[in-house]
């Protein structure tokens, strides 16, 4: 397994890859079921109309086992990218890349969200309030996806199935990464959720957290410490 322990720059972007590669290592082989969380239910129904389905128990093994690396998250192109390490001698490359919410149901979303105090420090104490779908409904807004071909699975492996075990071992890593961590809900649809609360005049930072920090946190407060000059 590859992991990537240099403590990239505080404004980088590389700085979400550094993050679940942080989150996978002290993650993945704790957790053994997904969808515990209603948001991560609801995006495990992606998975419903799969064919061959036999590919879901393998590529859960495959997640499971720490055969998933290098996984990206770009936020300019909204993909999530990983290597997977199949039968061949070099890993697949497997990627999603998901739709951003149009930019005017957004506004009124990030809107709807910021009038809400109780909807904002819920998202921080890392829940997904279930009103918050109702908002999205209201909006004509499909936050979660009701399909695996709206993920547009992409994968080098030479399988004929359109979601083959490495795509399905990427997909557990998400599901997994999202249940844990409901922001990671709203990156996929083009949200940084924090940056859009702070324009609006809402900090989520300054909100009194209850509940221990997520990965994203640690790696963040610890590159800014490491970035700060010594004295």
């Amino acid at each position: 397994m590859l992991f990537c322990f240099e403590m990239p720059d505080v404004n980088d972007s590389s700085l979400l890859k550094f993050s679940l590669i942080f989150f996978y290592f002290f993650h993945m082989t704790k957790r053994r079921s997904y969808g515990q969380t209603w948001w991560g239910a609801a995006w495990l129904q992606a998975l419903r109309d799969v064919p061959n389905e036999n590919r879901l128990g393998r590529g859960r093994s495959y997640y499971q086992s720490g055969r998933v690396f290098n996984v990206e998250f770009d936020k300019s192109t909204l993909t999530l990218s990983a290597l997977v390490d199949g039968s061949a001698y070099t890993p697949y490359e497997v990627q999603f890349c998901f739709a951003p919410i149009e930019a005017e149901s957004r506004s009124k979303l990030i809107a709807a969200i910021a009038s809400a105090p109780s909807l904002a420090a819920q998202i921080i104490d890392g829940e997904l309030p279930p009103q918050l779908l109702d908002i999205c409904k209201s909006l004509k807004i499909n936050l979660f996806p009701s399909s695996w071909r709206q993920l547009h699975p992409v994968c080098s492996c030479p399988d004929f199935s359109p979601f083959c075990k490495h795509l399905a071992a990427l997909f557990y890593l998400l599901l997994d990464l999202i249940d844990r961590d409901p922001f990671f809900v709203f990156l996929t649809r083009g949200i940084d959720l924090q940056e859009e609360m702070k324009k609006t005049g809402v900090d989520l930072s300054n909100i009194e957290q209850e509940r221990p920090k997520l990965p994203l946190e640690f790696i963040k407060d610890a590159a800014k410490v490491l970035s700060e000059p010594k004295t």
